[in-house]
């Protein structure tokens, strides 16, 4: 009897072995309760399964987003039936860019445009009991920030350049989406830089849009006033003498008024300050310097007033007498090696 039960439960196991790799139907019968005859050598095998396959479940509940251009990863699980399990798309499809591993049930891969897809994944135990869960996979673009926030002015017919960047995904390209460059500018879509020399000036600016596209057609546009600037001119300054009252006004002209003054190079001569709101240089200049000049026979102390011209400070400059100097002491007039200063000094 002991050998008949042993030979019994061999050759069930055969059996059950047979149907899982050849019939996974009528296994699927016997855990419904439904007799099954199985031929197994010299016997027929009355069988009868488990009343009904288990519960599977597929996890997780929901996906998360696909950022459009990035890579992706999800792993898909499955719980109540024996394992492995198998992961397939019972309905729908995934996403372009996506696919899904049967074996390990990772979706994985890169969306390529932005919307949302459903489908339906069903895991499969080695019994063939299977569950499934639907899903709605939502892809996104990325946030694509476009700098500056504002564009530098521009001069008419004066060289000018600046540089669009734009982050949050690889490979943006530039465009200009709304209005138009000045004329003599274009935009490199490539890289981005608007350059070129602007033949009409915009003094309140003109409004453009820059769109940065990526490869996977997400964008994103940020609004501009570009200003071309007017060619400003200003007037020419009388001249002055230390110790005098002096009053004269750089008058400007070529933009739209009102201007605002202001010295952006060196410094007034002591005693003269500017008006911002009128360009008006007033004062009594009281800028006195002393320099020291080598004859050859031996070194004496020159003191001298310098004449004031219309610049914003008198420059440094080295000193040639007009004529020979003489021991002895006298008014001297000094001009600078370019001739276009003098200076009058009193030699001691």
């Amino acid at each position: 009897m002991a050998s008949l039960f042993g030979s019994y439960k061999g050759r069930f196991g055969a059996a059950l072995a047979w149907l899982r790799a050849f019939a996974p139907e009528r296994l699927g019968a016997m855990r419904l309760g439904v007799p099954v005859l199985i031929a197994a050598g010299l016997f027929a095998v009355p069988i009868v399964g488990r009343a009904a396959c288990p519960t599977i479940t597929v996890g997780p509940s929901t996906l998360p987003t696909a950022i459009v251009g990035s890579a992706y990863s999800q792993t898909l699980t499955a719980s109540g039936g024996d394992s492995p399990y198998t992961f397939s798309v019972s309905s729908g499809s995934l996403p372009t860019g996506l696919s899904l591993n049967a074996t390990t049930g990772v979706i994985s891969g890169t969306a390529t445009s932005a919307g949302s897809s459903t489908f339906t994944i069903r895991a499969r135990d080695e019994d063939s009991c299977s569950g499934t869960r639907s899903y709605t996979l939502t892809r996104s673009c990325p946030t694509i920030t476009i700098s500056p926030t504002s564009l530098a002015n521009g001069t008419i017919n004066l060289g000018y350049s600046q540089t669009i960047t734009a982050t949050g995904n690889s490979s943006l390209t530039f465009s200009v989406s709304s209005g138009t460059l000045p004329s003599g500018l274009a935009l490199n879509g490539t890289s981005g830089v608007i350059s070129g020399t602007p033949t009409t000036s915009y003094p309140n600016g003109t409004p453009i849009s820059i769109r940065a596209t990526s490869p996977y057609s997400c964008t994103s546009t940020r609004n501009y006033s570009l200003r071309i600037c007017p060619t400003i001119t200003l007037g020419s300054l009388v001249n002055g003498t230390v110790g005098s009252t002096y009053s004269d006004s750089v008058a400007a002209s070529g933009g739209d008024s009102p201007y605002v003054y202001s010295v952006v190079v060196g410094s007034l001569p002591p005693g003269l300050s500017l008006s911002s709101s009128t360009g008006a240089i007033t004062g009594k200049p009281t800028s006195s310097a002393s320099t020291t000049y080598d004859s050859g026979g031996g070194r004496r102390h020159l003191h001298w007033h310098a004449l004031i011209y219309g610049r914003s400070s008198v420059p440094d400059h080295d000193l040639v007498a007009d004529q020979p100097c003489q021991w002895a002491t006298g008014d001297w007039v000094f001009t600078d090696v370019d001739g276009d200063w003098r200076h009058h000094a009193a030699y001691v």
